[in-house]
């Protein structure tokens, strides 16, 4: 090429104050102003300062189109360099206008892209954008790829200006995430891996944030992780991601379950990955619990089931959470469940976690026992309101206060929930539930609720369930609930208060039968007699009343079998009617059933049948 050196030009015209600048144009472009040797194909400006311009006149594009389509045809390096400068020195000051050609545009980027000259398409590009004039997604794409696979150097500036073009572009959700693999991939060079790549991903959650795109928040995430950083790095993005997810916590949409399906989708995930998502989970799990929102807690849980991470195990990212035992975590996980009315999903996390069987449970301090305490009786309410009796006696049975039988009070707190769960069971008729709650109070030595223990014995005979009601009976009278027999020399007596039920009249005259039954069978002349007490306590008793409760105690011997006879004898100085059990028909009973018998009001002997004893 030719080269002529700017002095040898003749300067008979006046120039401004600034050399190789443009003002706006006014009336028809003068090129005279223009440096012929700097627009020209053939030769090239030396000089220092140029008193002719090198940049077009603002307004006159047409002459800037016709320079840079003029030296994007010939394959000359430096003349390529000088379209994309004057290009954007033009464009830097003047919108497109009406001799914008979009042809000579790609033309141009095309040719400094097949040339290598990369700095000046980004140069080209950047003034581009700001007009949202932007070349095909597909070409800057493979400009990336390009650069990358070059091992050229590219700044985190470098790639967030040419992420905002793509933006712009309105780039497919396929294609970004591929950029972000090339932008990852160009940050792990040496130039920029130490220093650069966590920094920028920490830009890129704040702008993910910002733009609601959860989605391209999981891919960056998974790009990180599968790249060489260090744990402390890793653990640090991942709290930047928990507080970009909770932007916007009062939307209906949980941001979670799109970015851990971004995350997963396409890649396999490592440990590290899982247990990275696990605490980020676990870390959100806290937040919506602290604030109430049940919905959103549930579907963050059942979101971290699907991916089957045991977050049980895990802890939250931030503070004081990062150090709470497994079983707080266990325990929040439930009470979202219970609060967003999931009694099921709730059940399922104690049943996962082994609260529900008979290993030990997850270790927890005096606060998270408290805690749990609280959890597992919501539950059994839960149950105790749905008329899952049989849920809700498991659960009453692995409350931590039972365990603690040297406090009284620890025993006392569950008494109330009991109760109700044992008044639900008999009014739903569940007796078998029912005995088998009273059994457990009596076990773990919680007070029970007489009338409801009463009521139960009743029902079970009537239910023809014996051997069952016998049992609670025997436990009801070593508790005081029913008055013990009374011995003088001159008879055996036994008092039955007149709320008695004919049921528990008859169970009575049989425990009563069988204590004395060597008296019986040796022939004694001493009578077996039951009172029929007028009074408990300071409570009186109507006339009405009391008659019933005699004709409940005749019923009640007619219920034995074989059946016994009982005669009114006399009435007592207290006014309460005394009668005699006949000594045949007690003989011919205890001959038939005191084998079972003794082993019941004797323990001794063998154990009872299963058949029922009474009948009625």
């Amino acid at each position: 090429m030719t080269t002529v050196n700017c002095a040898e030009r003749e300067t008979s015209t006046t120039r401004g104050s600034t050399p190789n600048t443009a003002g706006p144009l006014s009336g028809p472009p003068d090129r005279d102003v223009y440096c012929k040797y700097y627009f020209s194909s053939k030769h090239i400006c030396f000089r220092k300062v140029c008193w002719f311009l090198h940049v077009p006149l603002d307004g006159d594009e047409q002459f800037c189109t016709e320079v840079v389509i003029r030296f994007s045809r010939d394959a000359n390096q430096s003349l390529l360099q000088r379209a994309a400068a004057v290009f954007v020195s033009y464009y830097q000051k003047c919108p497109p206008g009406i001799h914008f050609d979009l042809q000579a545009l790609k033309r141009l980027l095309s040719t400094l892209f097949k040339h290598g000259i990369i700095k000046d398409v980004l140069s080209v590009l950047r003034v581009l954008a700001s007009y949202r004039i932007l070349p095909p997604s597909e070409f800057i794409l493979a400009l990336f790829d390009h650069c990358v696979d070059a091992g050229l150097p590219f700044t985190p500036a470098d790639f967030q200006h040419m992420q905002w073009c793509l933006e712009q572009l309105g780039l497919p959700a396929a294609q970004m995430n591929s950029f972000l693999a090339f932008k990852l991939r160009g940050l792990g060079t040496d130039a920029w891996k130490a220093s650069g790549e966590v920094q920028l991903a920490t830009a890129e959650v704040e702008r993910c944030r910002e733009q609601g795109d959860w989605t391209r928040l999981g891919t960056i995430f998974s790009s990180l992780c599968a790249s060489q950083h260090s744990l402390a790095d890793l653990r640090q993005l991942s709290g930047h991601v928990t507080l970009a997810l909770l932007k916007d916590s009062a939307a209906a949409s949980l941001p979670f379950a799109q970015f851990a399906q971004a995350v997963f989708q396409g890649s396999s995930a490592n440990g590290l990955m899982s247990n990275l998502i696990g605490r980020i989970g676990v870390s959100l799990m806290f937040r919506y619990y602290g604030a109430k929102q049940w919905h959103k807690g549930t579907q963050l849980l059942d979101t971290l089931k699907g991916l089957d991470i045991n977050y049980s195990m895990l802890s939250s990212l931030f503070g004081s959470e990062s150090g709470v035992s497994q079983g707080r975590t266990v325990s929040v996980a439930v009470e979202l469940f219970l609060n967003s009315g999931s009694m099921e999903s709730a059940l399922q996390v104690l049943k996962d976690n082994d609260w529900l069987s008979g290993s030990s449970p997850l270790p927890c301090d005096a606060d998270t026992t408290q805690i749990r305490q609280a959890v597992l009786c919501q539950l059994a309410d839960s149950c105790i309101q749905k008329g899952v009796h049989r849920v809700a006696l498991e659960v009453l049975s692995k409350l931590p206060s039972l365990k603690d039988q040297a406090d009284p009070a620890a025993v006392s707190q569950p008494g109330e929930l009991f109760h109700r769960h044992l008044s639900s069971c008999l009014e739903k008729q569940n007796l078998t539930v029912a005995s088998e709650t009273v059994e457990l109070m009596f076990a773990k030595s919680v007070s029970v609720d007489m009338r409801l223990l009463r009521t139960l014995i009743h029902k079970l005979g009537k239910q023809n369930v014996w051997l069952k009601a016998r049992s609670l009976f025997r436990c009801a009278l070593s508790m005081g609930c029913y008055p013990p027999t009374q011995v003088n020399p001159y008879c055996r007596l036994l008092p039955i208060p007149y709320s008695l039920t004919e049921v528990e009249m008859a169970i009575a005259i049989e425990m009563f039968m069988v204590s004395n039954a060597d008296e019986i069978h040796g022939q004694s002349q001493i009578p077996l007699q039951v009172v029929l007490k007028r009074k408990e306590g300071s409570e009186l008793v109507s006339d009405g009343d009391y008659n019933a409760a005699g004709n409940r105690l005749l019923f009640a011997a007619q219920i034995a079998n074989p059946k016994l006879v009982i005669k009114y004898a006399t009435v007592n100085p207290s006014q309460e009617q005394v009668f005699t059990l006949d000594p045949l028909s007690v003989r011919k009973w205890l001959t038939q059933n005191m084998k079972w018998a003794t082993s019941i009001w004797r323990e001794t002997g063998d154990d009872p049948p299963a058949s029922d004893c009474l009948s009625g």
